[in-house]
């Protein structure tokens, strides 16, 4: 069976007084139908904005998409016009969005939100709609939804918005949903709400998501498929327990060696990555993880490496490295390709 989703060398570049960057570099990957993918990394590592240039939704004048192809269904994204993108936006494919206080229309209840995706998408009235928009609060785990339906946004607890936005991107049974920081504003209990209910969502529904986060526990808990990205390149991508258990690039063994430890001593100092991310209008060249990774080789400072099946890793394990990690925790060195 073809992928749901194969995304093809994508590249998005940024203009600006400073000269040119490209903030996603020739990102490629697919995606099966029903899968699920979660898709870490530190803030302007390329996450979100490679989604949103996906579907034609990039914020401003000064970004815009200068090569690759998206295929959703055997069809290029990138090559459709606005109207022709709109009609697989809400349909096809569901976006809910990180903050839904500001994502909402505060001027409108909760339930004509959702009728106007089902009455654009779906050839059905605005009554009909709003009756079915009903059933779709209810499917998301709102109580009472027929009273909720005729609240605003700000009569809502955030746990309550963020379900809300859920029904609104779910209403028209899209095949995939992209959920971009979904529970990042939610405190612990609400968070957990909300994962058993995207995870109860895809099951029920067979839908593909791309779930976007910063937090590597969410995805231990909800996703197949991990794809590790820093300054808009994938650095690796593979099963979940694979990484978890077996990372082959140094970003993501940092990433993984960050997350707070059961074990750890009170009042002791959380790991953290030293440095920060690359200044894309500036450094251009070679592995851009290189200066805060101590295992880099001169070569990382020079080329970037390809993304490619890890050695001796389960198949479909990816990663982009000159360096052998294992043998480097070891205290060994094992640098790939150095005579090139």
């Amino acid at each position: 069976m073809n992928p749901l989703l194969s995304v093809s060398n994508l590249t998005v570049t940024a203009d600006s007084a400073a000269g040119q960057a490209t903030l996603v570099n020739g990102v490629s990957y697919s995606l099966r139908h029903k899968e699920k993918l979660g898709i870490v990394g530190e803030s302007g590592s390329g996450k979100s904005l490679h989604l949103l240039s996906m579907l034609g939704l990039l914020p401003g004048s000064s970004l815009r998409v200068t090569a690759g192809e998206v295929l959703f269904k055997g069809t290029d994204l990138l090559a459709l016009k606005e109207k022709e993108l709109r009609k697989i936006r809400g349909r096809d494919i569901g976006f809910v969005f990180q903050d839904p206080m500001t994502s909402l229309n505060p001027t409108l209840t909760i339930g004509r939100q959702i009728a106007e995706s089902l009455s654009a998408h779906r050839d059905l009235s605005m009554r009909q709609a709003m009756s079915l928009a009903t059933d779709v609060l209810g499917s998301v785990g709102i109580s009472d939804p027929k009273r909720r339906a005729k609240q605003y946004p700000f009569e809502l607890s955030g746990g309550l918005r963020q379900r809300a936005m859920i029904a609104i991107a779910i209403a028209c049974e899209p095949a995939l949903l992209i959920a971009d920081e979904p529970t990042t504003a939610l405190d612990v209990t609400v968070q957990a709400q909300i994962l058993d209910l995207m995870t109860d969502l895809c099951d029920r529904l067979g839908m593909a998501i791309i779930w976007v986060t910063h937090d590597m526990g969410v995805v231990a808990q909800f996703a197949e498929t991990m794809q590790v990205m820093y300054a808009g390149r994938i650095l690796e991508r593979g099963p979940v327990p694979a990484l978890f258990a077996d990372p082959r690039n140094a970003y993501t063994w940092s990433l993984l060696r960050a997350i707070p430890d059961e074990t750890r001593k009170p009042g002791s100092r959380l790991r953290s990555i030293e440095g920060s991310p690359p200044n894309l209008f500036v450094e251009k060249e070679g592995d851009p993880f290189s200066k805060r990774n101590p295992f880099a080789t001169p070569r990382c400072f020079r080329d970037m490496p390809p993304l490619a099946q890890a050695d001796g890793a389960e198949a479909g394990h990816l990663v982009a490295a000159w360096y052998d990690l294992r043998t480097a925790l070891a205290g060994k060195h094992s640098f790939i390709g150095e005579a090139g």
